[in-house]
């Protein structure tokens, strides 16, 4: 009988440690690990790539912000978004083009102006402008094509300043393939995040800010909201080229980062082509 109660307790001690052993893991499976991944791609520094990112290529970054006026009474009540994020392509007679996400332009009506914050601008917070003389000297930009389709949209604005124009690949990039983005996550202003292509095929992809769905390609350089439109860019022969352009990622049921999501630059020309057919 003695023996019977002790191989009961025995048992009982094995399944409290299996039972704890599959809390642990289940606990660094849900909770643990994916906090580490996102934080490993938020703060990975490829020092090759960072020393490449200078000049044109910095310029060349932008961060958009959508300005809503509004008339109370006999004043004008003017509000600033956060900002998301875009990269110039084009220059032609002191023009500048530019490509974003179609969703960081989608619904603009006549109290909408959108601005273009270069990189070489001070943020606000160094600022000791008000919030309205602060903007006041950000070029205004027009929407000169879109496509829901592909969740891409081409800016157009005029500038005195001189802006970077950085060109987009021939070639879809391959998995593995290291990559830089600029881009303006959570408020902040050209955050560079480094990472790889993590896929060889296009993927059908539905972003949860209502956007169409679209094909792209995954890549886990580190991006958040304010990152969409922002360019993905990989060094050819040391030369910057636009790989893609983000539009969304996914995130776990925490919020936190599993990949991000870019258009592959071979739809980028389709979608610019259709644009300039659109003009001929």
């Amino acid at each position: 009988m003695s023996k019977q109660k002790d191989n009961s307790k025995l048992y009982l001690k094995i399944l409290l440690i299996f039972t704890l052993i599959i809390l642990a893991l289940i606990t660094a499976v849900l909770f643990v690990f994916p906090s580490l991944y996102e934080n490993e791609c938020k703060t990975r520094i490829n020092q090759e790539l960072e020393e490449k990112l200078k000049g044109d290529i910095l310029t060349s970054n932008i961060c958009v912000i959508r300005r809503k006026s509004k008339i109370i009474g006999d004043m004008e009540e003017l509000t600033f978004s956060a900002g998301a994020s875009g990269v110039i392509f084009e220059k032609q007679a002191g023009v500048y083009y530019a490509l974003t996400a179609y969703h960081v332009v989608a619904d603009a009506d006549e109290n909408t102006k959108f601005l273009i914050q270069p990189s070489f601008v001070p943020p606000f917070s160094e600022a000791t402008d008000t919030v309205a003389d602060y903007y006041k000297q950000f070029p205004a930009a027009e929407i000169e094509y879109y496509s829901k389709e592909y969740d891409l949209a081409v800016l157009r604005f005029r500038s005195a300043q001189n802006f970077g124009v950085l060109n987009i690949a021939e070639s879809n990039a391959k998995k593995g393939t290291e990559i830089a983005v600029v881009s303006n996550p959570d408020g902040e202003r050209f955050v560079h995040t480094f990472g790889s292509v993590v896929s060889d095929d296009m993927i059908f992809f539905s972003g949860s800010d209502g956007a169409e769905s679209s094909f792209i390609i995954k890549h886990n350089a580190y991006i958040a909201p304010g990152s969409s439109g922002s360019a993905v860019l990989s060094f050819n022969n040391g030369k910057a080229e636009i790989v893609g352009i983000n539009i969304g990622g996914a995130s776990d049921f925490m919020g936190r980062f599993s990949y991000g999501a870019m258009i592959p630059c071979q739809h980028v020309r389709i979608f610019l082509n259709n644009w300039r057919a659109d003009i001929l």
